[in-house]
């Protein structure tokens, strides 16, 4: 398959195909990048190790791991939430009463 083709020019099984192939790519990708991040870490430590500071502690997942599990909102709420709200309805007569 050429890689010059337009994507509008492909069929739908060089299609399927193609974003398998970019699929495995990009996983293998990800197994050689925490290979490669596991790797400056302990290198890392070894310098550190040698110059005699401390070890580095070890690190903590970020936020955004837990923003893609759907976890749905932390502690403390919005800030509209903390504001203090006036009550316009109170004031005005409500038909039927």
């Amino acid at each position: 398959m050429p890689d010059s083709a337009p994507l509008e020019t492909l069929a739908l099984a060089e299609l399927r195909e193609l974003v398998g192939t970019l699929v495995s790519k990009v996983t293998d990708l990800g197994a050689a990048n925490a290979a490669l991040k596991a790797e400056n870490q302990a290198l890392r430590d070894e310098v550190a190790r040698l110059k005699g500071l401390p070890p580095r502690p070890p690190s903590r997942p970020s936020g955004m791991e837990q923003a893609t599990t759907g976890a749905g909102p932390g502690k403390g709420g919005s800030k509209r939430s903390r504001r203090r709200r006036w009550n316009t309805c109170a004031a005005a007569p409500w038909p039927g009463r």
